[in-house]
């Protein structure tokens, strides 16, 4: 064992604690030490008890819940694996209080001086030393001797009558301070010297003079008059001073009373009254209270009484201050009877305006509620305190053994006595209170205190204490019972233990009660542990609990209360049946799950023996090589890979033991990819665009279908690229930024929450050609519909009916006809086929009709409003309301524009307010005639009004024609323009398709005599189009001269003569010409063919013979780079190839920035505006002017960008750098998003090709799932 610490020493020292420090011993014993051991006891007793033990590093200890002003002794010593050394015990020390002596401040007054006696008052002390006052002693001093103590007990009241004093020496006085901590002052302050005088001796003391308040300075003064044998008084001497004045005034009076004026209103006073015979003046009579020089006033308390706890035999006082005028009087009671003095011990002072209530010797009696009620003339008032008596203060005198030691069934007694025999004690069994019964007998008798046990028990063993009331004396004994042996009644029993974590309670009877037992497992000692043994007695059963029960815990369990004396051993064993813990949404949720991935969880179990697992997927066996399943640590870990949707259903995971079987089920539904979009077809196809729709996949895979992913390829490539998503309910996209003749291949991929699922069949889309579509445009341009005549509105004979009459518009189909009933607001009443109408009316009002020829989509302008037509029912109409409105007249002779010439202007207009779209065909109407107010006239034939319309509308008819052929005109040489114009933006991609070009004509040149013929035979079917459209336009125009009047129209085909003159000189250029745009052959020349189609016959080419179109302008291009060799072809192909891709990938990176924002477009509103977009895009086209050659320029690029797209540089970049994944983590994705022509994608680690079957990639991204996480 270790040797003594060293150095061991007090620190430092408080009222209730103590630090002691001390050095390691310098012989450890041969073992490091471990820790110390600390033991501490009071001073007074035998038996030192351990307080804690510290660390082998720590050298010092703060001792606490030390009792204030006690002596203590501490020892220490160490400890080694070996055991505790020799204890090393510190010089002994006392605890310090935290009080000090009180200190008096002030001398005592002198009162009530006779030639005897006088009386001693002083203030309360308020320096108290922390603790509050308990006494006061009062000394005297006759000439300056010493000090002689009056009072033979302490003094509880701050008052003493001095007694057996004789004239002539000189007394003095003091008073000193004891607090409740025992601790007595010495301030040595005395009082103002006291000298009996022999004249005064003889002169009479007056009473208490009675004063009374005259007015508001001025009072009255009145005593009794004394007349003495031995004196002769002559007069009286009457002194006076405001209550906090230190300078008296006085007057002098033969006889009572005397008044005193000139006083100070709202200021108290006080007065004395003493007798004078000759120059001698005798003692003075006791100071008035203050008398406050007021006018009369109700009284008011201003200083209540107040609860208060007092000792008993100790003092009670009670003080009551109010103000009023005159002074009131004050009432004392308690619990509603009125107080009456009956003894000195019970004293009420009134003083003026303060009233003082005393108990000198309080007992347990006067506690209750105490009442001041202080009244005068005006009204009375009250104050309540309520007065606790607490028990007698007192200590010990004598106390019993601190240790006692008794046989089992002996009486044990504990006596003591105290200073107070009225005094009241506590007795306590290990700090709690003592019930007596019939084997616990306390009594008193006078100061004696005793507490007997009889027939003592060993569990009455303890530490006894008796302290007084108020818990600051006190004394203490340790009570010991011999006890008999007990023996073993009845041990603990075999048990088998069915579940995990459940408490075992192991119980052993005996005999007797006992105080402590040993358990033992196989055989070893067990002892208390937190949260594993609990060993506990009552009485005769012992009882073991051993908490959280495991495997480890079987064995065989036994009980000894002595060496001699132990119990068969109990055999405790663990069979538990298997439980499997599932998480809460597997236990109650369905398993959303992909096929194609693995499911893999753990779930913990429990059961003992250890059990076996199995499992079952929907009652049947699992596929060995999809499934394992294994476990460790308490915890099953199930993997079943590759899941298909036929794996749906329930996975039943089944464990067993010898305790029992048990299984949970876990319900999956595997979803699956959804299979491909159904009847894939195409329609509204355009050069630029073409619409696609399609049918919703036959089964979604069990999950809703969230887009659609619509991919497209050109020929000749084989990488699909994605083009497009939509929502799951819109089966149609419209696909745009196609190039002219291009043939393309669509497709359509289903997605939803699991992935993309296999693509639709594949539909092959040949877009027209530019030429085809201009053809288009042009037949279209060429309807215009004449604007139709003024309708002419006849009312029927009940004024119920109106018919509407007009001529046949060329070329129209159907009319519009439409009502005004107020100015410019015209409705649409119905459609007709033939040129009349009858309109129903059932009101009163003025009506007005017009008439819209319609063919198709195309509609012609508003013709003229009819006269207005004013009906009023019922009466009948004898004559034709006209108007003769001169503004009407003009109106009939102005000519409307025809639908381009409007549409021109529509266009300059939109052009400067930047409108994206022609404003509503409403809006492009003219402007109808104002409406003017009516006027009477005479009644005409209807003949009459009939032929001046006809001659008016013959007259506007010619007008109009000879503007609609001068607009005409105009449009025919704005589409050379335009066909220029295109020829220029054709060279430059020309450029851009040489090296394609060149490429081809490698592998195309086998198959040039095939496309020679083929060529040539399209020309010739081109040809004789071209003359059937010729034929078939003479006679229209014939027909056309025929209808016209003016013999300038006569002129007009020569005009065309000419301009087809024109065109021919552009379509045929001369050989020289060709040879110098050589690099340019293949789209001009395939410009010349399209404008060759459009101003000559204007041919509607039909979709059959789009392929011819194309074969023939390759040829032409073939044939134009035949002259070089095919090897300085392919090597200049190759050089070029490079340089090109290299600046259009940089155009494309740049061009891609710019417009990323413009390109996210909602799929909802392009649907919705498709059809739309189609009629304005065709309008567009067909009201080109020239003023545009910069917009069309543009346009081209634009086309020259999209073509470039075929060729994107390939990027990759990671949807995020850097990932952080928990260890253990299941199904974990890395994704990157892949930007150009990607074919296959690659995963390595470390530079580790990863296995494909984990990696899948898209045209636009790549993901690799990890199934499971960890340290590889």
């Amino acid at each position: 064992v270790p040797g003594v610490p060293e150095n061991g020493q007090v620190v430092d020292i408080g009222t209730d604690c103590a630090t002691i420090r001390w050095d390691a011993p310098s012989d450890d014993g041969g073992s490091a030490i471990t820790g110390y051991v600390v033991e501490k006891k009071e001073a007074s007793r035998r038996a030192f008890h351990r307080f804690t033990q510290v660390s082998g590093t720590t050298l010092m200890c703060v001792i606490d819940e030390l009792e204030m002003n006690t002596a203590y002794i501490v020892r220490i010593a160490a400890i080694n694996k070996y055991g505790t050394g020799e204890f090393m015990e510190l010089s002994r020390f006392q605890t310090a209080t935290p009080f000090s002596a009180p200190t008096v401040q002030r001398p005592p007054n002198i009162r009530n001086i006779t030639s005897e006696s006088c009386t001693l008052e002083w203030p309360e002390v308020q320096l108290d030393g922390g603790s509050p006052i308990y006494g006061y002693d009062v000394f005297m001093r006759k000439d300056k001797a010493a000090w002689i103590k009056l009072n033979e007990e302490l003094l509880f009241t701050r008052q003493f009558t001095v007694s057996n004093i004789q004239p002539g020496p000189v007394y003095e006085f003091k008073i000193e301070a004891t607090n409740e901590a025992g601790l007595t002052s010495s301030s040595n302050i005395p009082s103002e010297p006291l000298i009996i005088s022999a004249a005064a001796e003889e002169l009479p003391v007056l009473a208490v003079p009675m004063v009374e308040v005259v007015s508001s300075d001025t009072v009255r003064l009145q005593w009794t008059e004394v007349a003495v044998e031995k004196c002769n008084v002559t007069s009286f001497v009457v002194k006076y001073k405001s209550e906090k004045g230190s300078v008296w005034s006085e007057k002098e009076t033969e006889h009572s009373p005397l008044q005193i004026d000139g006083l100070k209103e709202g200021v108290s006073y006080l007065f004395k009254v003493a007798a004078k015979s000759g120059p001698t003046v005798g003692e003075f009579s006791e100071e008035t209270v203050p008398i406050r020089v007021v006018a009369a006033r109700k009284p008011e308390i201003t200083k209540g009484i107040k609860d208060t706890s007092v000792s008993c035999k100790r003092e009670l006082r009670l003080e009551c201050h109010a103000v009023g005028e005159p002074i009131p009087e004050y009432i004392w009671s308690k619990d509603g009877n009125e107080i009456v003095p009956a003894d000195d011990n019970v004293e009420i002072v009134n003083e003026g305006y303060m009233s003082v209530f005393l108990i000198h010797h309080t007992t347990m009696d006067d506690a209750g509620l105490y009442t001041c009620e202080v009244a005068n003339d005006l009204g009375s008032v009250h104050s309540d305190a309520v007065v606790t008596v607490t028990e007698v203060r007192a200590h010990f005198t004598t106390s019993f053994p601190e240790y006692l030691e008794v046989d089992e069934g002996s009486d044990a007694i504990f006596s003591c006595e105290l200073s107070d025999a009225d005094a009241s004690v506590i007795w306590l069994k290990d700090g709690r209170a003592i019930v007596c019964d019939n084997r616990l007998v306390i009594e008193q008798e006078d100061v004696e205190r005793r507490l007997t046990i009889r027939n003592a028990r060993p569990e009455d063993c303890g530490e006894y204490e008796c302290a007084t009331a108020d818990k600051k004396s006190r004394t203490q004994a340790e009570l010991v019972v011999k006890e008999e042996e007990a023996q073993i009644k009845q041990g603990p029993q075999d048990q088998v233990v069915t579940e995990f974590g459940t408490t075992l309670v192991l119980t052993c009877e005996t005999t007797k009660p006992v105080k402590s037992v040993k358990w033992f497992k196989n055989g070893k000692e067990i002892w208390s542990r937190f949260q594993k043994y609990a060993m506990s007695v009552q009485q005769s059963v012992a009882t073991l609990e051993v908490y959280n029960f495991e495997a480890s815990d079987q064995g065989e369990y036994s009980v000894a209360l002595r060496e001699d004396e132990r119990s068969a051993p109990a055999k405790v064993e663990l069979k538990v049946v298997p439980f499997i813990k599932l998480t809460e949404d597997m236990d109650t949720a369905v398993m959303k799950l992909h096929a194609g991935s693995d499911f893999a969880f753990e779930l913990a179990y429990e059961g003992f023996p250890e059990p076996t697992a199995e499992a079952t997927l929907n009652e049947q066996s699992v596929d060995i090589a999809r499934f394992r399943m294994h476990t460790y640590d308490d915890k099953l870990s199930v993997r079943l890979r590759n899941l298909t949707k036929q794996d749906s259903g329930s996975l039943k995971i089944i464990m067993e033991n010898v305790a029992g079987r048990t299984s949970k089920e876990i319900q999956l539904d595997v979803l699956d990819l959804p299979t491909e979009p159904l009847n894939l077809t195409y329609s509204d196809l355009t050069s630029r665009s073409v619409m696609l729709r399609w049918e919703r996949p036959r089964e979604d895979g069990g999950s809703p279908i969230n887009s659609y992913i619509i991919e497209r390829k050109t020929t000749g490539i084989q990488r699909w690229r994605s083009v497009g998503k939509c929502e799951p309910q819109q089966c149609m996209f419209l696909a745009e930024e196609l190039y002219p003749s291009e043939s393309y291949g669509f497709r359509i991929i289903a997605v939803n929450e699991v992935g993309e699922g296999p693509p639709s069949t594949v539909v092959d889309v040949f877009t027209k050609s530019e030429s085809f579509e201009l053809a288009e445009l042009a037949e279209e341009a060429r309807i215009v519909l004449q604007t139709p005549s003024r309708p002419e509105a006849t009312l029927s004979a009940d004024n119920r009916i109106v018919l509407l009459t007009w001529r046949l518009t060329e070329g129209a189909d159907e009319y519009i006809v439409e009502r005004s009933e107020r100015d410019n607001e015209w409705k649409q009443i119905g459609v007709s086929t033939e040129p009349n109408f009858e309109d129903s009316v059932d009101e009163d009002l003025s009506y007005m009709y017009r008439i819209i020829a319609k063919k198709g989509e195309h509609e012609s302008s508003p013709s003229e409003p009819t006269i207005q037509l004013t009906v009023q029912l019922p009466d009948l109409i004898t004559e034709a309301q006209v108007p003769k409105d001169e503004a009407a007249e003009v109106g009939l002779k102005e000519v409307p524009e025809t639908v381009e010439e409007w549409q021109l202007i529509e266009e300059e207009k939109a052009e400067k307010l930047e409108a994206q779209a022609a404003k509503p065909e409403e809006e492009a109407r003219p402007e109808k005639v104002p409406k003017k107010k009516k006027k009477s006239v005479k009644k005409v034939t209807k003949d009459e009004v009939k032929g001046k319309l006809e001659a008016d509308e013959q007259e506007v008819r010619k007008e109009m024609l000879e503007k609609a052929d001068a607009i005409k005109k105009e449009q025919e040489k704005l589409v050379e323009e335009v066909i220029e114009l295109k020829r220029e933006i054709q060279k430059e991609e020309t450029e851009k398709f040489e090296v394609e070009v060149a490429s081809e004509k490698i592998a195309a040149k086998p198959h040039v005599e095939e496309q020679e013929q083929v060529a040539e035979e399209a020309k010739k079917i081109i040809e004789e189009k071209a003359e059937a459209e010729k034929k078939r336009e003479i006679p229209q125009k014939k027909k056309r001269k025929k209808t016209e009047v003016k013999p300038e129209d006569e002129k007009k085909p020569e005009k065309q003569d000419e301009t087809e003159k024109e065109k021919e000189k552009v379509e045929f250029r001369p050989e020289a010409e060709k040879e110098q745009e050589r690099p340019q052959e293949q789209k001009r020349k395939k410009s010349e063919a399209e404008s060759e189609a459009e101003k000559k016959a204007e041919v509607e080419t039909t979709p059959e013979e789009r392929p011819f179109e194309k074969v023939v302008s390759e040829e032409e291009l073939e044939k134009s780079f035949e002259r070089k060799k095919l090897e300085r072809e392919k090597s200049d192909a190759e050089k070029m190839l490079e340089e090109k891709e290299i600046r259009l990938e940089e155009a494309k990176a740049a061009k891609e920035l710019e417009t990323e924002g413009e390109k996210k477009a909602k799929p909802e509103k392009k649907m919705a505006k498709k059809k739309e977009g189609k009629k304005v895009a065709r309008k567009d086209k067909r009201e080109v002017k020239l003023e545009e050659p910069a917009m069309q320029v543009q346009l081209g690029e634009a086309e020259v960008e999209k073509k470039l797209e075929k060729r994107e540089k390939l990027a990759v970049r990671p949807v995020e750098s850097c990932i952080k994944i928990a260890y253990g983590t299941e199904n974990v994705e890395l994704k990157i998003e892949i930007r150009g022509e990607c074919t296959k994608c690659w995963w390595t680690k470390d530079a580790n090709l990863l296995d494909d079957e984990h990696v899948e990639t898209t045209t636009s991204s790549s993901v690799l799932r990890i199934g499971s996480v960890d340290e590889t």
